[in-house]
């Protein structure tokens, strides 16, 4: 037959145990929580890459398509372009108080 003392020590054993599996189980979910932050942080990194990708993506396709445009238009407006830009000039700038003539401009002497 078990004493008065054996049980109130076996009483006290089993709150001390049930604190300690408390203290543990609130130990694994503090680690649990910590965990998911991480992989919550990790996964909105991941997010804020593929977002960074598309967006260069993006600009490099439109980089792309300028020069695609530049190259197609660009090219022969400035060559038909230079010229006539080269006379008008030239024929805006007063020298010793007069403007050259055409033939002046065109002529190589």
């Amino acid at each position: 037959r078990p004493s008065k003392d054996s049980h109130v020590i076996s009483r006290e054993r089993s709150k001390s145990l049930e604190r300690r599996c408390e203290k543990e189980g609130k130990k694994e979910k503090e680690k649990e929580k910590k965990k998911e932050e991480v992989s919550n942080k990790e996964s909105a990194r991941e997010r804020e890459r593929e977002r960074d990708m598309k967006l260069t993506e993006k600009v490099v396709q439109a980089y792309d398509t300028v020069t695609n445009v530049l190259e197609k238009y660009g090219k022969p407006a400035f060559h038909y372009g230079l010229i006539p830009l080269i006379i008008v000039v030239g024929m805006s700038i007063k020298q010793d108080g007069r403007r050259p003539t055409l033939a002046q401009l065109l002529s190589p002497m």
